[in-house]
């Protein structure tokens, strides 16, 4: 009983340690810079000075919600990053005609743009989000209602 008694004591001692600061240093005021560790997710970049997609080219899949109808039709293309700025074309599947696909990556890392005809007119809005792997992914809505998902990995 005693021994049981002095582990549960030394155990407690050992969270209270652990959980209690008695770092000097100077408050950082809640702010972070650098990379992180996480044991369930490894190495992640630093969210706090603006994320940013590595400027390259991307393959973009474009998929439709399943409970879409017949008219909503999945697609692909490829996007551009440069300083933030989304370039690219999309192939519009009902006619097989290009999309014009403009965009801009935030310095948070997300992500807004859209999908437009030759001349100008829209087609389609898109949201998303640059991911640590540097990857993009998002939603998009069209003008007939038609909704879905986007990913696009750099090439």
């Amino acid at each position: 009983m005693t021994l049981r008694l002095l582990i549960s004591a030394c155990l407690i001692s050992f969270l209270l340690a652990s959980c209690s600061s008695s770092d000097d240093s100077p408050s950082n005021n809640g702010t972070t810079t650098g990379t992180t560790t996480s044991p369930l997710t490894g190495t992640t970049p630093d969210t706090t000075n603006g994320i940013t997609a590595n400027d390259g080219t991307f393959t973009v899949d474009v998929m439709v919600n399943p409970d879409q109808g017949p008219e909503c039709e999945e697609t692909d293309g490829s996007l551009t990053v440069a300083s933030n700025v989304i370039t690219g074309t999309v192939v519009n599947p009902s006619d097989l005609t290009d999309l014009d696909v403009t965009g801009q990556i935030q310095a948070d890392g997300t992500i807004t743009g859209g999908f437009a005809f030759s001349g100008g007119a829209s087609f389609a809005t898109y949201m998303g989000s640059v991911l640590s792997t540097g990857d993009l992914e998002g939603d998009w809505e069209d003008e007939f209602g038609c909704v879905g998902t986007w990913f696009a990995t750099k090439n």
